[in-house]
């Protein structure tokens, strides 16, 4: 005796091809997300590299102007170099005080 089973397997089939259609889609997508995360990084790298480049250049003019006028003070109007090297200590007038 010989039995003979036979299936339709055209949905398998198709489920089989969505599937792989699915995982290359997914695959394309991350590859996107990942070139896009790469950039991002190096945005956020070039924005905090320009950050500190202007925070460098803002401190440098105001010492340029505000030392200037500090040190007039210091002089003329009678500031002791300890107060102002107590209110104005990042401009960095007087580092041999403490």
């Amino acid at each position: 005796m010989v039995a003979i089973y036979a299936r339709d397997v055209t949905k398998d089939v198709e489920s089989r091809e969505q599937l792989e259609e699915k995982k290359r889609d997914l695959e394309s997508k991350t590859e996107l997300l990942g070139d896009a995360n790469m950039a991002l990084k190096i945005m956020l790298q070039k924005s905090k590299e320009n950050r500190e480049e202007i925070e460098a250049e803002v401190m440098a003019t105001l010492k340029k102007m505000v030392v200037p006028l500090v040190l007039a003070a210091v002089n003329y109007r009678g500031i002791c170099p300890v107060c102002a090297k107590k209110l104005y200590p990042e401009l960095d007038i007087y580092p041999e005080t403490k």
